[in-house]
């Protein structure tokens, strides 16, 4: 008598959430503690203008410095910005408690995909890793079972989704991935598809008012990503 084994291939899926998906905070009030962060490094005044937002906080740091001092950070001039920045962020958060808060119903959106063993999720940040943490935990997410990418990985947002995708398809295959976030496009290099979420494109009302649907009807609302050679 013969056997035949069907091996049952897991249809893996990961889930990438950039941080304004998952916490509600306006770049804007944070900006000027990195300004202030980088100009007591350098001794003098920075442009808001060189605080360009398509990069992260280390792809401006590089920026700021090539621009004014026409030379890189010293690994020494780096961290010390870093941390700076850090302190700062912290003694803000002291004076304005609500500086950020949670997306409501993300907690429950999180919690149910830690309870699927063929979903993984992480979260992505233009902040380094002190300071995500810091963000994330003041607001009762905290990062002990979660994945991070932050801008100690990578200079912009899109190189650090780019990144984590190829370094989570090292490891296991996905069949699908999602991206999750609160910009209404992020173009990627990724040779497979990526199921892009806007929370600009479901919300009906201001972003800050945004609530996330069921867990299952939140992946039915997906769009094709754009995929830049």
């Amino acid at each position: 008598m013969e056997f035949t084994t069907h091996r049952h291939k897991r249809k893996l899926k990961l889930v990438i959430f950039d941080l304004p998906a998952v916490i509600d905070y306006r770049k804007e009030d944070l900006r000027p503690l990195l300004q202030e962060a980088i100009e007591e490094n350098l001794g003098q005044k920075v442009s808001m203008e060189f605080l360009r937002w398509e990069e992260n906080c280390s792809g401006v740091l590089l920026d700021v410095f090539k621009r004014i001092a026409e030379r890189f950070p010293t690994n020494e001039e780096f961290e010390a910005i870093k941390s700076s920045f850090n302190i700062k962020l912290r003694s803000h958060f002291m004076k304005r408690e609500n500086l950020y808060d949670v997306r409501h119903g993300v907690q429950s959106i999180l919690m149910q995909l830690q309870t699927l063993p063929d979903w993984h999720y992480c979260i992505v940040s233009d902040y380094w890793q002190e300071p995500t943490q810091f963000i994330l935990e003041s607001c009762g997410i905290y990062c002990k079972n979660i994945d991070l990418y932050t801008a100690d990985d990578a200079l912009s947002s899109q190189d650090l989704v780019n990144k984590v995708i190829l370094k989570r398809q090292v490891n296991k295959s996905f069949r699908e991935i999602f991206l999750i976030s609160d910009q209404a496009s992020l173009p990627v290099t990724s040779r497979q598809p990526v199921h892009f979420i806007s929370l600009k494109m479901l919300s009906r009302n201001a972003l800050n008012h945004f609530a996330y649907p069921k867990f299952a009807d939140l992946f039915k609302r997906v769009e094709r990503l754009p995929r830049v050679n």
